[in-house]
């Protein structure tokens, strides 16, 4: 591991792969999930942009400490609605992983817990900016009656609509948190 620490610095700078002249940002490529949610959404006739940068979510991030600029998979902005579409492993589900397995990401080896706590961060992040965050696990959609996931999705949208509406008449600040369906 040292040898290969000191190449990289060597060739280029850095051990840290996501400072890499050669690392290329998702630019907007969605997995199968994230077309099936589109696909659920547009049935259900509900405006939303997916991988767009919201200025609204822009701001200082003091866990990690840095401004921090997340690019959701959805976004329903006039709901203040974020769904997020977790693949097992990228975001370690607890279901397939214990805390301390090892999952090799493009950033290197991490543990489970560790690509938990950094799921956490963004999910309150995203929630500190006013955003209800609802994540959707990928093996949900594979392993289990994709219908059922839809229909939660539906019913959670239409519960926070209502929420928000509610709220709107009473000029209640709206309190915004992360589910997971």
């Amino acid at each position: 591991k040292e040898k290969i620490k000191e190449t990289l610095i060597n060739n280029y700078g850095t051990n840290d792969p996501t400072k890499f002249p050669t690392r290329v940002k998702n630019v907007g490529k969605k997995s199968f999930y994230h077309k099936i949610e589109e696909i659920w959404l547009n049935e259900f006739n509900i405006k939303f942009e997916s991988e767009k940068e919201i200025k609204k979510l822009v701001m200082f991030n003091e866990d990690m400490n840095k401004i921090y600029k997340p690019r959701p998979d959805i976004i329903l902005e006039e709901l203040n609605l974020i769904i997020e579409i977790y693949g097992d492993k990228w975001h370690a589900n607890p279901l397939l992983y214990n805390d301390n397995d090892l999952i090799y990401t493009w950033m290197g080896e991490k543990t489970a817990k560790e690509i938990r706590n950094k799921n956490k961060i963004r999910e309150k992040h995203l929630n500190k900016c006013g955003f209800k965050v609802l994540v959707i696990w990928a093996s949900d959609i594979k392993n289990n009656n994709s219908t059922k996931v839809k229909d939660k999705l539906l019913k959670e949208i239409k519960k926070w609509e209502k929420t928000l509406k509610s709220k709107k008449s009473k000029k209640l600040n709206q309190k915004t948190d992360t589910i997971y369906l």
